[in-house]
């Protein structure tokens, strides 16, 4: 018999303990439905949104997976000659090379997939049946493409199938992973080598000289309510300065996400007095612990480091927290990798729709290219079996 599947228009409509049950396995904070919830509340005016259970003969939730429709721009995974090519054009036409996408995930975009299987599924049965509720929301909302993202090595074996129903596998950028070895950020400190131990300590010394000084808030101690537009906007510089950018998520998000996750969703504060010059964000799950985003001032972050400072900050939490990893993001390689964390690939499954069709399998090797992985680095002064940096 057939998987068969269920869709709804919000996670508050959804089969809740259901849904719990499902995803109560997995490592992934972004499954919870507050974090979904978050999503659907503060993005509702760009996206739309669906959550999806398929359920095996016996009724059972054997898989669930998010569902966003949105526009994005195709050009964020391209090589650097169809980027600069893209970039030319967009001169005189700024919408060239943007389409509207249903996404198999969330808008929100942190190296995360949105898809969860129960242990006991057949992973085959149960993306055939996720995949015919696609097709129909995909036809519903007059998609050029749909894309699947994004997956670690241990998720994508599941999706083998959608290559089978026409979908390009791809390379997503790579997740920057800390495996966690110490107990605090001093205790990391005082293992690494002399010359990035001595770069760490200046760039704190740096912040205390500047008068900087980090406060915690989690979303249950009213970072909401510290979070305004003026801090905001911090966030929006950097992400105006990013070339992978898919989304400027609108600052209700960050505030939705205090509010409604609590005490995992932590952000900290760069202030002097009443001054805000720097704002980063993390997840709290299970297992793992997740950077999200970060902003600050130029100016502030080249007399206080605000930036690698924020980075440690959340660090130090995570490795007190008794977290076992440490996802650090998609972005700011060569600084991480310095850090210890080695590259871990992310892929994504696409497919056009309609004339976009055949074109992304014509052209699809010049829009999503390869890409490597950065070498990992020793960058503490013994290598043992459990160190950070270790695959």
């Amino acid at each position: 018999m057939e998987y068969r599947f269920e869709l709804n228009k919000s996670i508050s409509d959804s089969d809740l303990s259901g849904w719990r049950d499902l995803c109560r396995g997995h490592d992934d904070a972004f499954m919870d439905p507050e974090f979904i919830a978050a999503n659907e509340s503060a993005l509702a005016n760009d996206c739309r949104f669906w959550t999806l259970l398929v359920r095996d003969p016996q009724d059972r939730p054997a898989m669930a997976a998010c569902l966003t429709s949105l526009s994005v721009d195709a050009a964020v995974l391209s090589g650097d000659f169809a980027h600069r090519c893209v970039a030319r054009i967009r001169r005189l036409w700024p919408g060239y090379f943007k389409f509207r996408v249903l996404l198999v995930g969330l808008p929100v975009s942190a190296g995360q997939s949105s898809v969860a299987f129960a242990q006991w599924a057949d992973r085959s049965l149960a993306v055939q049946a996720a995949e015919r509720a696609v097709r129909q929301v995909a036809r519903e909302s007059r998609a050029c493409a749909v894309v699947w993202k994004e997956f670690d090595e241990s998720e994508v074996a599941s999706l083998a199938d959608l290559t089978r129903m026409g979908y390009l596998r791809a390379d997503s950028l790579p997740m920057n992973q800390l495996e966690v070895a110490f107990r605090s950020f001093e205790e990391y400190c005082s293992s690494l080598r002399s010359k990035l131990r001595y770069d760490i300590r200046r760039s704190q010394r740096k912040l205390q000289r500047a008068g900087f000084h980090i406060r915690r808030l989690d979303g249950s101690e009213g970072a909401d309510q510290w979070y305004s537009d003026t801090v905001h906007r911090l966030h929006e510089a950097v992400v105006l300065r990013s070339s992978t950018q898919l989304q400027m998520l609108p600052a209700e998000f960050f505030r939705e996400l205090a509010r409604r996750v609590g005490k995992q969703a932590v952000f900290y504060f760069a202030h002097k007095g009443e001054r805000t010059a720097g704002v980063a964000c993390a997840l709290q799950g299970r297992h793992a612990y997740e950077l999200l985003f970060t902003g600050f001032d130029d100016e502030a972050n080249r007399r206080a480091d605000l930036f690698f400072n924020l980075v440690y900050a959340r660090l130090d939490e995570a490795m007190r927290s008794g977290a076992k990893r440490i996802h650090l993001g998609q972005n700011a390689d060569t600084f991480k990798a310095r850090l210890g964390a080695t590259q871990r690939r992310r892929w994504i499954f696409a497919r056009g729709c309609g004339i976009l069709k055949p074109l992304l399998h014509v052209f699809g090797g010049l829009v999503f290219r390869p890409i490597g992985l950065a070498p990992p680095r020793q960058v503490l002064r013994e290598a043992t079996p459990a160190s950070v940096g270790s695959p």
